[in-house]
């Protein structure tokens, strides 16, 4: 066994009964969909340390290396995603730990074209060779090494503010630079107008022998992450193969009833509940409403003391 194929204690004819991991499709519904453009401050933290000399200056220990620091933008897209299947995490001696239908957070950056797809620029179809009823024994550096997306569970994201959050799956993603940038001005452009977010992505997880046999393309599937004995570090790598972001022009809004404060005067609140619409184009539809209702009434009257006159 190593990190991407487990042999079970049952065995087929030829080979034992096993489990591999391999590149799996996973549908995202992405959920609030963020273009965030941050600056930070970019200090070289690990260069040298301070230290205070005879005469009280601060001095370096490494005299030969300058410390350089200044303010770097990062332009990155959040998100949340929930998915039909299910990623469970599992140790070999525990079984199952933890199971998931959603990831709390998707951080996408841009990266030079040539990082993603890896080495082996590997897709599902490559994973169908070592899993099911052609499953066999995975290299040892995976189908995907190199890809640098990354899925991985947060156990305790912030232990130094004393915060102890629930488990949770993250994903760390990456386009190809010029798509990045395409996709971040066209989400800034149009983000009251985000209809719908979807999200194809690639990533390496283990799949029991039998349902990767037996499932349909339409089916529902579960599939593993591997804790190994003694790591606390759970993870696969992972990479975007499409997205897709709807955009769609806003709805008019709803009339909005006000409520009324009456006097003690009114007790049996005989004042009419005044009605306002947020929208301009239904205020003007209404008002053409009105317009036409007064000419109605208008021609209502004369025709009334018309036929008055004639009796």
């Amino acid at each position: 066994m190593n990190d991407f194929t487990i042999h079970e204690d049952k065995g087929l004819s030829d080979r034992p009964y096993m489990q591999t991991k391999v590149p799996k499709r996973l549908w995202l519904d992405l959920k609030d969909v963020r273009a965030v453009d941050a600056y930070d401050w970019g200090g070289d933290n690990w260069i040298g340390e301070l230290s205070v000399n005879d005469d009280g200056d601060l001095v370096s220990d490494d005299a030969e290396e300058e410390r350089k620091a200044e303010y770097s933008r990062k332009r990155y897209i959040t998100a949340r995603a929930t998915f039909d299947d299910k990623i469970t995490v599992f140790s070999i001696a525990e079984g199952a730990l933890l199971q998931f239908e959603d990831i709390a957070h998707i951080r996408i950056s841009a990266a030079s074209p040539e990082k993603i797809g890896g080495k082996n620029k590997a897709t599902i179809f490559d994973g169908i060779g070592f899993s099911g009823m052609s499953s066999k024994d995975v290299p040892e550096s995976g189908l995907m090494e190199g890809e640098p997306g990354t899925l991985f569970l947060m156990t305790d994201p912030y232990p130094e503010r004393g915060k102890n959050d629930d488990p949770s799956l993250q994903l760390e993603l990456y386009l190809d630079e010029p798509q990045f940038e395409e996709l971040f001005a066209t989400l800034v452009a149009n983000c009251d107008k985000l209809e719908k977010a979807t999200m194809n992505t690639v990533i390496e997880l283990f799949e029991n022998e039998m349902q990767a046999s037996l499932n349909e393309p339409w089916m529902t599937s579960e599939y593993g992450l591997l804790q190994r004995e003694g790591k606390d570090w759970v993870s696969a790598r992972a990479r975007i193969d499409g997205i897709q972001v709807a955009y769609s022009k806003p709805r008019p809004l709803l009339p909005v009833v006000e409520d009324q404060e009456f006097e003690n005067d009114d007790p049996d609140n005989t004042r009419p509940t005044v009605i306002t619409f947020t929208d301009e184009a239904l205020t003007k539809a209404m008002r053409s409403v009105r317009a036409r209702l007064g000419w109605v009434i208008a021609l209502l009257v004369v025709l009334l003391v018309s036929l008055m006159l004639t009796a």
